[in-house]
């Protein structure tokens, strides 16, 4: 972790996971959904930014109302797990409600492979979530994951530690409050608190907001000298 970083309260050994969450908003009454993304400094580390040509993590959330409609929900679990009891679809293992309809979102789950590769130190236990259909613009989600995951030795996972203070109400970090009522939330939707091994909540900006940095790259494209421009054609009979 880098002095530039403020770690996610739920975090295990990666500082910024669970990602996307709305630990990294802040409240916004300007802003179409009420929020605006705020890292609270970078989402990588500095000498990992250093390394990619004219990249900031914070400054490509610059002005943001929320977080892509597409891309996937990264959670870290405290240790590894037996990943056929991982359902492709989720199943009762991980689910993904919309906090404002109440519904499901149909999802695809799975372990990211590759943060179990030897290239780094410490190997770290993550489940990507992929939505099947992109996340409603400007809507609120809860990502869960339940106690039907097993571990190795097949049993029920364990809840990561930071869940105990949720549940009793004494967490006292930055968010803590929005945590607590997207826990007692997912009561509503079946599911108790001691079924809860970790979980997130994340605000999908806005339609205009995610569509327009697609349409900015498109004109930019569009504007640069491409091999296939120009072309003379001549027609022949064959």
């Amino acid at each position: 972790m880098s002095a530039s970083q403020t770690c996610h309260p739920l975090s295990i050994s990666t500082c910024t996971l669970p990602f996307p969450s709305n630990f990294y908003t802040q409240n916004d009454s300007d802003s179409a959904t009420g929020k605006t993304v705020d890292l609270k400094g970078s989402l990588l580390t500095q000498s990992v930014e250093n390394k990619i040509s004219n990249f900031s993590s914070s400054s490509a959330y610059v002005n943001s109302s929320g977080f892509s409609a597409a891309a996937p929900v990264m959670i870290e679990l405290s240790d590894d797990f037996d990943e056929n009891s991982l359902p492709i679809h989720g199943g009762n293992v991980v689910m993904v409600f919309n906090q404002d309809s109440g519904m499901a979102h149909p999802i695809r789950s799975q372990k990211y492979h590759y943060a179990e590769n030897n290239r780094f130190t410490h190997n770290a236990h993550i489940i990507e979530i992929f939505p099947r259909s992109r996340f409603k613009f400007g809507q609120t989600y809860t990502a869960v994951i339940t106690n039907n995951l097993l571990t190795l030795n097949r049993e029920a996972f364990p809840a990561i530690p930071a869940m105990a203070a949720l549940r009793d109400r004494t967490a006292s970090w930055e968010g803590a409050e929005s945590m607590q009522i997207a826990l007692e939330q997912l009561q509503q939707f079946g599911i108790s608190s001691d079924q809860v091994v970790t979980f997130v909540e994340f605000t999908i900006a806005d339609e205009k907001n995610n569509n327009e940095p697609l349409f900015d790259l498109i004109n930019k494209v569009s504007q640069q000298e491409h091999p296939i421009r120009n072309l003379n054609t001549t027609q022949i009979n064959i």
